[in-house]
């Protein structure tokens, strides 16, 4: 789902109702909401008395990261428009991660 450019609060909400009723679909399934990954950044960077915004592509190196221990990505409506969510479609190409896409009726 691509956040940049978007309002942050709307697409926070959006990741989390997604989170939830994926985790209630498949039980077997931990999912990994990338705001998280933002929220844990800036976080250390607070701790650390730093009070920037974690750098896009430490965010992105980040994401990636744990994108590497997902045996599934699932891709949300409008993922091809962001930047960010290309490089996470083709770093599960690249690394044989299984991809499901958000079909909204």
């Amino acid at each position: 789902m691509p956040i940049t450019g978007h309002d942050e609060k709307e697409r926070r909400q959006l990741a989390a109702r997604t989170a939830a009723t994926l985790m209630y679909n498949h039980e077997d399934w931990l999912v990994v909401n990338p705001f998280h990954i933002y929220d844990r950044m800036k976080a250390e960077l607070l701790a650390a008395g730093d009070f920037s915004e974690p750098h896009y592509d430490d965010l992105l190196a980040a994401d990636l990261e744990v994108l590497r221990t997902c045996k599934a990505a699932y891709f949300m409506q409008g993922w091809e428009s962001s930047n960010g969510c290309k490089r996470e479609m083709q770093f599960c190409r690249d690394n044989g991660i299984e991809v499901f896409f958000e079909v909204r009726s």
